[in-house]
């Protein structure tokens, strides 16, 4: 007979002090690494979602969570069944974090895989045909009942102790040679194994068999513009477990995936048909998959106005198809900086933009009956 241990989260946030942090919720089926112990690890990609530059942390107590006082270990033996813990997702760049409640429940299972190494098997999406992707092994994880560590003194390990490194064989991760970088470059289908070890004891587990598997990809449910395999925003090779705006419906199944009001495949700002390589506030992450990157819930791009020069020196000119309204500029972080009305309606007028500071802009322009927006860069 053995245990396992499943993380479950509430559907609700216990804390948050930015919109631009988010401890996004776990799946139910995200098994993890156990015997007397759970990897608290296990859940990171889920929990970080998109966002980069952030770390994550998890404790037993929500003021202990606030106040970052008594950080568990990775390795985690529940001290009740259920327990309810905290993770905290904080900014590496700034003091924004949140938090978010989970439950810890042990669960008894006389089948599921035996200790040692088990195979999974994922599919990387060839995203631009080019024949290669990159992965993040430390990513993946398999959803199967739970592992069997070599002695349960493993559970004890500290973080500084446990060392994980990844190989194309299982004799070199045996003998420790020839290991592999975590990010890797695919470039065909491959076998990766993965070695937790604990570096004082030297006791160590090749607790995964990692199948990858590169493939092309075409079926786009939600016509969003991004194939559903690519829709794949924590990078676990897992599309069905992302749902950025956690309105209930898959990222592969919605077509508005941050929830900001503007469909996925309109956030397309270059123009070039991929709104993957968009990232208008240079923050790493897609425009598509970041809220504040819009500037209002009715907005909607219409493609009716044009704007030149773009980038723009002293003045901006524009040309509608319908009579002009009214202009307002914003800056990156969504902040009207200029409103312009116009007095005289016409299809064709100018602003001034010698007063702006060089960067990147949004100008939302009213035009008739519709709010149509623009990204322009000033030099």
């Amino acid at each position: 007979m053995k245990y396992f241990y499943i993380v479950f989260c509430l559907l609700f946030s216990i804390f948050h002090v930015s919109a631009q942090v988010i401890a996004y919720p776990s799946i139910n089926d995200s098994k993890v690494l156990g015997a007397n112990c759970a990897d608290l690890h296990f859940v990171n990609p889920i929990v970080i979602g998109h966002q980069l530059n952030v770390s994550v942390s998890y404790y037993v107590s929500l003021s202990d969570a606030q106040n970052e006082a008594n950080a568990l270990e990775r390795f985690y033996e529940p001290i009740s069944n259920p327990q309810t813990i905290y993770v905290r997702v904080d900014s590496n760049l700034n003091s924004d974090f949140a938090i978010e409640e989970y439950i810890i429940d042990s669960a008894v299972s006389d089948g599921g895989p035996p200790p040692g190494i088990s195979p999974c098997y994922f599919d990387a999406c060839d995203v631009d045909g080019n024949g290669s992707e990159i992965i993040y092994l430390n990513n993946l994880r398999c959803k199967y009942d739970g592992y069997g560590f070599p002695t349960t003194a493993f559970c004890g390990s500290l973080d500084n102790e446990i060392e994980t490194t990844y190989y194309l064989t299982e004799n070199d991760a045996v003998n420790e040679t020839n290991s592999v970088n975590p990010i890797y470059t695919l470039t065909s289908s491959q076998t990766f194994y993965r070695k937790i070890k604990n570096i004082t004891t030297n006791e160590f587990l090749i607790d995964d068999l990692l199948n990858v598997n590169l493939v092309s990809c075409i079926t786009d449910t939600d016509l969003d513009g991004i194939p559903d395999l690519a829709e794949d925003s924590n990078k676990n090779l897992l599309y069905d477990d992302d749902d950025t705006d956690q309105d209930g419906l898959k990222n592969y199944e919605d077509a508005d995936d941050d929830g900001d009001g503007i469909l996925t495949i309109n956030e397309d700002y270059n123009n070039n048909g991929d709104p993957s390589d968009d990232d208008i506030d240079g923050s790493g992450v897609a425009d598509y998959l970041e809220f504040n990157v819009t500037l209002s819930l009715e907005d909607i791009k219409f493609n009716s106005v044009t704007i030149y020069p773009n980038p723009a020196y002293e003045s901006l000119f524009i040309n509608s198809k319908e009579d002009l309204e009214s202009v307002t500029i914003y800056n990156v972080s969504g902040i009207a900086i200029q409103n312009v009305s116009f007095k005289k309606i016409s299809q064709t007028d100018k602003i001034s933009t010698e007063n702006l500071s060089q960067g990147v802009y949004f100008i939302k322009i009213k035009s008739g009956s519709r709010n149509e927006y623009h990204r322009f860069i000033k030099n």
